[in-house]
């Protein structure tokens, strides 16, 4: 996998895209704690810097230079001047096959010797359009690229996809370009030598013209997303909660309203039907900050949370109850301890709800408490290795594992960079490896069985200023450890959403680095690229985000105030397709 190192690029995000290219050895690559751990057969990847294993040559090359430091001089490591001679003709929508078994030019960055096979290819543009470029390698890892510069240089490249994987059969890369030509575009098919495999093979390449989407909207693997409606809720609200129902609407309870910041018992059901809000009962406790989670038989759990107003917020121990057939709030179980910002999840199997951490005023909690689906009594469990307050908790498909990542600890809230799981089949607990570096107010989604990511947040404590992180961490279950996502996000971002949409990637929206942010992009686990969607028509963050059944996103309240001023939001917005 080969990509150009951008300013500020991590090591260890570097290291995932090179891995495996000429400066390989048996460790290069490979997780680590201290240098004990990249021994290898040849003694060259020697070295663990950023939680992998690398050479002291990869170091050199890819470290800033340093005109003071005489051990490390200006060393370019972009090939420049390179053309496209060899370049062949390929035209829309009618497949290349060939093999990347011998070296035309070399393409590639970095990690590219001059044994790095590709090839090349040329097309000619009469318009403006957007495409689809399809890479389908077979027996290697391939990487892809688009160059508009008429000398086909890497340093006119435009776009690129990069695999990672761990098979003997290389993975589907595809590239979206936006408004390319008209002109010539050169493609190059590279060979990516990831986790020791082989450079080079055959494949299938296709270049098809991608959907023209109208003004708002840009095309995704053949769709158009963008800001589809905006829609006024009951009421203005920030800090509440969004669940999705098992009919497909969506209930809305509670959070902070008004100039005071007043807590609010309102509750609210969106219905993507009508794309509208309706008022449903309300709840006998005023709230947010809390939790709501779905139940088997299609009722809502609501606990916890803040009652008061800005100020002077009361944490509760209140558990209520939303029957979808009736509409109404009914009395639950108390929690133990009064509490807000915790995480609650519905567990597969019937095995109830569980609920992990939270705050009581300026005590961190640590328990860990399941309820059955009959919502008969809360059960204590092993508590926390770490107490932790506003972290996340993310279920694995098969409801085998649940991750409590992050999060912040103690009266200065000091982000944390622990980690624990829960196995809801014997109900304990186990340490697992901390994320690279701290995290708290971060977002995360599940993208595929085993692998979770986790977005932005930020490091430091309430002494400290707060900035949003541009990078990304993902999980890897296989591996029991961390990576670093090479490509950053956008916009540097906390207190963002980030919503699964299946088949096509996560949507990350929102937040903030000193204000709230409009801000929208797409990350695909494929190539661990962001892409830039149109942005929310009003920036937010603290809102709720939920994935509707049929595939769009809802945005719901948030505070779009600036860095002195909490304005809760009354718009909603949904991102999907254009409205017919």
């Amino acid at each position: 996998m080969k990509r150009v190192a951008r300013a500020g690029t991590s090591i260890a995000a570097v290291v995932l895209a090179l891995s495996g290219c000429d400066l390989a050895s048996a460790s290069f690559g490979r997780s680590c704690v201290s240098d004990d751990d990249c021994a290898s057969t040849t003694g060259a990847a020697s070295i663990c810097s950023d939680r992998l294993c690398v050479t002291q040559a990869f170091l050199d090359a890819v470290s800033p230079d340093d005109p003071d430091d005489p051990d490390n001089p200006p060393d370019p490591v972009v090939p420049t001047g390179e053309t496209c001679a060899n370049a062949l003709p390929i035209a829309l929508g009618a497949p290349a096959i060939g093999t990347t078994g011998a070296a035309l030019n070399d393409h590639g960055a970095i990690c590219a010797g001059g044994d790095a096979p590709d090839r090349a290819y040329v097309l000619a543009l009469r318009e403006t359009t957007n495409l689809r470029i399809t890479l389908e390698p077979s027996g290697f890892d391939g990487a892809l690229y688009a160059s508009s510069d008429d000398a086909c240089r890497f340093d006119g490249l435009i776009a690129g996809a990069c695999a990672e994987n761990e098979s003997n059969v290389g993975g589907v890369e595809e590239l979206t370009l936006f408004g390319v030509g008209p002109g010539t575009i050169f493609i190059v098919v590279d060979g990516a030598d990831q986790i020791l495999l082989p450079t080079s093979g055959t494949y299938t390449l296709t270049v098809r013209q991608d959907v023209a989407c109208t003004a708002g909207f840009v095309p995704v693997a053949g769709r158009c997303l963008g800001m589809q409606a905006e829609v006024q809720q009951v009421v203005a609200r920030t800090n509440a909660s969004a669940t999705l129902l098992a009919d497909g609407r969506v209930l809305v309870v509670g959070g902070r309203t008004g100039v005071d910041l007043v807590t609010t018992a309102t509750a609210e059901v969106f219905d993507p039907a009508t794309n509208s809000f309706s008022a449903t009962d309300e709840m006998r406790v005023a709230r947010a900050r809390h939790a709501a989670e779905l139940l088997q038989d299609g009722r809502v759990l609501v606990m916890g949370g803040v009652t008061g107003s800005d100020g002077a917020y009361t944490p509760t121990a209140s558990v209520e109850v939303w029957d979808p057939a009736t509409g109404l709030f009914s009395d639950g179980p108390p929690l133990p301890r009064r509490r807000d910002l915790f995480t609650a999840t519905q567990l597969l199997g019937g095995r109830g709800v569980l609920v992990v951490g939270g705050r009581d005023g300026a005590t961190t909690l640590g328990d860990v408490l399941t309820i059955d689906t009959a919502l008969s009594a809360w059960t204590s469990h092993d508590p926390l290795a770490e107490p932790r307050f506003g972290h996340l908790a993310l279920m694995f498909d098969n409801g085998d594992e649940v991750l409590l990542m992050g999060g912040r600890t103690g009266s200065d809230a000091l982000a944390l960079g622990s980690v624990e799981s829960f196995d809801p089949r014997s109900n304990s607990l186990s340490v697992l490896a901390d994320m690279p570096a701290p995290r708290a107010a971060a977002a995360g989604a599940v993208v595929d069985q085993g692998r979770v990511i986790v977005f932005g947040g930020y490091e430091g404590s309430a002494s400290t200023e707060f900035l949003g992180k541009a990078s990304s961490v993902a999980w890897d279950d296989a591996r029991a450890d961390w990576s670093d996502i090479f490509d950053d996000m956008v916009e540097p971002r906390l207190f963002a959403t980030a919503s699964a949409i299946p088949r096509l990637g996560i949507v990350v929206a929102g937040g903030s680095q000193d204000v709230p942010t409009a801000s929208v992009e797409l990350y695909r686990d494929d190539d661990e690229t962001f892409l830039a969607l149109p942005p929310l028509k009003h920036a937010r963050l603290a809102h709720a985000a939920v994935t509707l059944s049929d595939g769009r996103v809802l945005f719901v309240g948030g505070d779009g105030g600036d860095e002195s001023t909490t304005v809760p939001l009354w718009a909603a917005e949904i991102l999907g397709p254009p409205p017919e």
